[in-house]
């Protein structure tokens, strides 16, 4: 059966020139799920060559040398073959580079990898509910593995939770030419792996054992994020630290680990768990931010990116609109398409007004949240969030966060942000206490 969810994670991979995307270092994580490159290329042309070589060679399980065969006269044609003097057109920067089936092998593993790991993350992510225990798979040297990373050996056999942060830094494949791989199983499926209930073999990450290091490689410093197993410390290649295809499917995951904290009986690691949860929303949120930064492409994937703080949550329980509908919440979280965070934070050119919100003080949102004053659009049931008033330029301002209600009123996600006029409060909105 074809990988459809594979091809659909490759296909709808966006082709940048070079020029910004020049290194392999200048791309990292996240940002290889929204846009194709290929470090030295020379023209976009080429890029979109290789693309759709990649997807016609996925789309028909054709292996390696089937794509070079197909790919290289159209490479030799636009002189990307052989010695070749790439030029980047930003900076002027010149590279000899050699362009031979290693390279294009490399381009070829890399893409199709990385494109099954998104694949089956969407798929296991699917059937959380039969099989929620992920195992680690370290592949042992032998015909499929002739050179395999001692470091990953130590994580064989790990056994933990979908939702625990583990997988968001080791999930599949981690590193060039790497052939480790992340599995799913039943309860029942891991007492007959491992011969013990799963009580015995599932395990929960330790905070403290999260580990980083920065490295300068091509003149930039690059960190990596690891886990200490033992005495071992355990790292990806340096750029692989995350977990392909993850963003396109994060909101689900998010939704179903809330629903399941407010499950809980015990009130005291209800709390806990709320708050891990909060801390954890946070942490993705600035890192989009860091990421994003970079792509100012049209992405609709959504992410949780806040709670409704809990005073609010009880005011808007079937809170009655103008229009005779009743604002009935699925849950308190705020979500955000990748392309809204984007607009929100860009600085803005046309005039003075609507500047975006600083970016350090963006990345803490859902603390800005609780302390932000709250208004409401009785026709439209938009949340309004405005900060209290500041002097910007001999002008007294506020910042301005905006989320809209789904159809249904069931869901909320942000609009907008920036920095108004103070005296900007939209006539049509009232306040909430």
């Amino acid at each position: 059966m074809k990988p459809e969810k594979a091809i659909k994670y490759l296909s709808q991979k966006i082709p940048m020139a070079t020029n910004v995307h020049w290194d392999w270092t200048d791309t990292l994580r996240h940002s290889h799920d929204r846009i194709f490159v290929v470090s030295k290329a020379t023209s976009l042309s080429l890029v979109k060559d290789i693309h759709n070589a990649l997807i016609k060679s996925m789309d028909e399980g054709t292996p390696y040398q089937q794509f070079a065969n197909n790919i290289i006269p159209t490479l030799k044609e636009k002189g990307w073959w052989g010695r070749v003097e790439a030029i980047n057109k930003d900076t002027g920067d010149v590279k000899n580079i050699r362009v031979d089936h290693r390279r294009l092998r490399t381009i070829y593993a890399t893409n199709m990898k990385t494109a099954y790991d998104a694949g089956k993350y969407e798929r296991m992510m699917e059937e959380v509910d039969v099989a929620p225990y992920w195992r680690f798979v370290a592949i042992p040297k032998g015909p499929q593995n002739k050179n395999p990373r001692p470091e990953h050996a130590a994580l064989h056999n790990m056994v933990l939770r979908y939702d625990d942060p583990f997988w968001e830094i080791f999930f599949g494949h981690k590193g060039w030419n790497c052939h480790c791989s992340t599995k799913n199983y039943t309860k029942r499926g891991i007492q007959k792996l491992f011969g013990k209930p799963a009580e015995d073999v599932v395990q929960k990450s330790d905070p403290k054992k999260f580990i980083s290091k920065t490295e300068i490689i091509q003149g930039k410093p690059i960190t990596t994020k690891g886990y200490k197993v033992g005495s071992k410390e355990v790292y990806p290649d340096a750029g692989w630290d995350y977990a392909p295809g993850a963003y396109n499917v994060l909101l689900a995951s998010q939704k179903n680990l809330y629903n399941e904290i407010e499950k809980l009986e015990n009130t005291k690691i209800r709390k806990k768990m709320r708050d891990e949860f909060n801390n954890n929303l946070k942490s993705k949120l600035a890192t989009v931010i860091e990421e994003e930064s970079k792509l100012p492409l049209n992405q609709k994937d959504k992410i949780a990116i806040a709670t409704i703080p809990g005073n609010i949550q009880k005011i808007l329980k079937k809170y009655p609109l103008e229009n005779g509908r009743t604002i009935h919440l699925e849950n308190p979280l705020l979500s955000a398409t990748l392309d809204a965070i984007y607009h929100a934070q860009r600085p803005r050119k046309k005039s003075d007004w609507g500047k975006s919100i600083p970016i350090e003080l963006f990345k803490n949102l859902p603390d800005l949240l609780e302390t932000y004053e709250l208004r409401i659009e009785p026709d439209t049931g938009t949340l309004l969030f405005y900060s209290t008033p500041f002097k910007h330029e001999n002008k007294m301002c506020r910042y301005k966060i905006v989320f809209v209600a789904s159809s249904n009123f069931k869901e909320y996600t942000l609009k907008t942000a920036g920095r108004v006029a103070e005296r900007d409060a939209d006539e049509r909105s009232i306040k909430l206490k």
